[in-house]
Parts: structure tokens; C-alpha cells; sequence
């Protein structure tokens, strides 16, 4: 593929995208026709056919690349920072600053207050809250209890993040990475 023709692929997934997002405003995921999108968007429906088979591939593909660029602490960072605590802070303080200055995640923040989707689930996937989990309590939780536990602190993490965008942001991305921190340090964590 040309650079020429790659350039006008990568415009038309963008217009779909925002197309989808405007979209979204007003309906669910599962009322948006093609041709619906593919009007709003300017695109033709072969277009459309050519890169997504239905409206909701347009928005995993968005989800997707909002998740992709969401940095990551991984166990190895945890176990050299030796502070849950701390690493808690930090991860939050990363994602926070991360998900404020992206407006795509914004928009689907406001138009899915579910905190049970996929799309929650796979945000906060995170290997530093599994590992706490299971460093908390070893011999309390057997593995399905923590993967509860995890789905638990999951929907409450996308609630949490979900709301502070919603209000504007007035508290600092600190003061909110702090307060999880603390969230987890009082709950699970303290439990060792």
C-alpha cells in the first residue's frame, strides 16, 4: 500500500470514527445502521465494507486504540518500587493524566456510564491490581474469589475515572490517584 492510498485509509477509519462518536450521542451502538454512519461520516457503504463489517467493529477498533496507548506499570515496575502503595499512585497518576488529554475516551466516558462493559473491563486490566490481589490475602481468596474481586475494583476504577471526567476534572490528577491509592490502601491491601 502506497503512502498516498495508506493516508487516505487512516481519513476515512478517522471519519467513521468521529462520525460514530457523534452518533453514539444520541443512540446506542445497536440502533446505528451503516448507511446511518456512512451518511454522517461521507463515506460510501463500500468504503464502509471495505475496512468494518458492521457499525460495531468501527467502535472495538476505537476502543482498542484507546487501550493500546494507555501506559502501563507491569509487575516488574511493581516489584522494584516495593510500595503497592506507591505504585498504586503512580499507574493511577499515568492513566489519569493519560485519559484526561484524550478526547476519544472522553466521549465514549460520557456516552457509556456502564461500568460492566467490555470496554471497562479492558481499560483497567491492569497487572499491578492483580498482582496486589493476589498478594493480599494468598491463603483467604481461592482464584475465583479474586478474579471477583478484580472485576469489583475494575468497575469502580472505570466508574471513578468515568465521573472525574465528567465533572471537568476539578480535582488534580494527583489528588484523584491519591485518593484510590488510598481506597485500596484501606480496603484490600491492608489486609496483609
Amino acid at each position: 500500500m502506497s503512502e498516498k492510498e495508506n493516508q487516505r485509509v487512516m481519513l476515512t477509519k478517522r471519519l467513521l470514527k468521529e462520525s460514530l462518536l457523534r452518533l453514539l450521542q444520541s443512540k446506542n451502538i445497536q440502533s446505528i445502521s451503516v448507511k446511518e454512519l456512512c451518511e454522517d461520516s461521507g463515506i460510501n457503504r463500500a468504503t464502509f465494507y471495505n475496512h468494518y463489517g458492521r457499525p460495531g467493529d468501527v467502535l472495538e477498533e476505537l476502543e482498542d486504540e484507546i487501550i493500546k496507548n494507555i501506559p502501563v506499570i507491569s509487575v516488574a515496575e511493581l516489584k522494584e518500587n516495593g510500595s503497592y502503595k506507591k505504585a498504586f499512585i503512580e499507574q493511577a497518576t499515568i492513566l489519569f493524566e493519560h485519559l484526561r488529554n484524550d478526547k476519544d475516551f472522553a466521549a465514549l466516558a460520557r456516552i457509556n456510564g456502564d461500568s460492566n462493559s467490555e470496554f471497562a473491563m479492558k481499560i483497567f486490566n491492569f497487572p499491578a491490581i492483580k498482582k496486589a490481589i493476589d498478594d493480599a490475602a494468598p491463603d483467604k481468596y481461592d482464584e475465583t474469589d479474586r478474579q471477583l474481586i478484580f472485576k469489583y475494583i475494575q468497575s469502580g476504577l472505570y466508574s471513578m475515572v468515568r465521573e472525574w471526567i465528567i465533572i471537568g476534572t476539578q480535582k488534580s490528577v494527583n489528588d484523584t490517584a491519591e485518593l484510590l491509592a488510598e481506597i485500596i490502601d484501606n480496603g484490600l491491601v491492608s489486609q496483609k
